[in-house]
């Protein structure tokens, strides 16, 4: 079995046939033979999809960092216009899942409905890049400059088309 995060996005973005989203942090990432696993422990709350910032936060980071402010709305059916913040403990598991699951499924449909080629893959950066423009404003918003950081693997994905196609037009040179 694969083991991929938001990258199955990207891979079926750029034309493979199928991916895999792990629901757990367990099974979403890969840990290469001999090497330790990256984890902070037992988590006391889920992971709850943030889907502005393409991220994946704990429940309680969420609580954390819109205390001062009100929370985006999700408007995934499984929410109802349930405010992001409300999945700190988990008790709230189930919710978060469905939560997830909802975001997830939206974007698979949306995805499936591009041409394979270069509209899945100017979807893809397009989202990815608005997601990463979205940080600071975010930040900004809840007054916490270092609130969320972009991730390296969204960051990768926001720039990936500038890389290949400055690839491809050294190779026709």
């Amino acid at each position: 079995m694969l083991r991929a995060d938001l990258a199955a996005f990207g891979a079926l973005a750029r034309g493979a046939a199928f991916a895999s989203y792990g629901l757990s942090a367990r099974f979403r990432h890969v840990v290469p033979p001999g090497e330790p696993t990256k984890s902070s422990g037992f988590a006391d709350s889920p992971a709850v999809l943030f889907p502005e910032l393409m991220a994946l936060f704990l429940g309680k980071t969420l609580a954390r960092r819109f205390a001062a402010t009100h929370a985006p709305v999700c408007e995934c059916t499984p929410c109802g216009h349930r405010p992001l913040d409300s999945f700190p403990s988990n008790r709230d598991v189930r919710s978060a899942a469905q939560h997830n699951t909802s975001v997830l499924m939206s974007w698979q449909r949306t995805l499936h409905t591009l041409a394979v080629g270069p509209d899945r893959e100017q979807w893809w950066q397009e989202r990815c890049r608005a997601a990463v423009d979205r940080y600071p404003l975010v930040n900004a918003a809840i007054q916490q400059p270092n609130g969320f950081k972009v991730q390296p693997q969204l960051l990768r994905w926001s720039l990936l088309d500038a890389a290949h196609s400055a690839q491809a037009s050294a190779r026709t040179d």
